[in-house]
């Protein structure tokens, strides 16, 4: 939820992009970020850098809705409270109702 892909001069989108698609993996990612994380002009950045990473994992051998569950909230924010209204579907989606893993 809401990564720092900015961070580290955008080390994590290097590590992604330059990823063998033949390497061990998670079997199931999430990404999810608000369009309006942080400072307004941030935001347009991290919306892009977000599509990076989504595109970078497809590119890894992630399907979205399958295996990889990308969500770009419109309006969604970098707060605990945003956090806490994407949480449910983020638990349902990775580990499944009544604990079975889906």
């Amino acid at each position: 939820m809401s990564p720092s892909l900015w961070y580290a001069g955008q080390d994590m989108l290097r590590r992604l992009s330059e990823a063998d698609p033949k390497s061990e993996k998670p079997g199931k990612v999430w990404l999810d970020m608000g369009t309006k994380e942080a400072n307004p002009d941030w935001s347009l950045e991290s919306v892009a850098e977000f599509q990076q990473a989504g595109e970078a994992l497809e590119k890894l051998g992630y399907t979205p809705e399958k295996n990889f569950f990308p969500r770009l909230v419109e309006g969604g924010e970098h707060t605990n409270e945003a956090w806490r209204n994407r949480s449910e579907e983020f638990l349902m989606t990775m580990f499944g109702k009544g604990g079975e893993n889906a």
